[in-house]
């Protein structure tokens, strides 16, 4: 297994990888452009609405279009991730803090 460098961040990626696990840039680029003589058919579909899949989701891997990718920005860098799971990261973060704050209220109210 060769690590190669990401077309689009640069970062190492192993040569076997379907897609950047950093940004989601398809690493074989026949996939987002029709190579001579492949029909359009063979080309990834996106999992959300069926056009021709672009870039890969970072958290689950699936090829999805331009139009069902959001980015993202964290500590550890930048993203792409889909509808399905930038609604998981939403719905996570919303329970952390209903958790965060049931531990600090009963924090408060043993200290009274």
């Amino acid at each position: 297994m060769a690590l190669v460098s990401c077309p689009e961040c640069e970062r190492e990626v192993s040569s076997h990888a379907k897609s950047c696990p950093h940004c989601g840039c398809p690493i074989d680029l026949d996939i987002t452009r029709d190579a001579p003589g492949r029909p359009e058919s063979h080309l990834p579909k996106c999992g959300e609405c069926g056009a021709p899949a672009t870039r890969a989701c970072t958290r689950c891997g699936k090829m999805v279009c331009e139009q069902h990718i959001t980015w993202f920005h964290n500590i550890r860098g930048a993203g792409a991730v889909c509808t399905a799971c930038q609604g998981f990261g939403c719905i996570m973060t919303i329970v952390g803090l209903v958790i965060f704050g049931i531990i600090a209220l009963v924090i408060f109210t043993m200290n009274k």
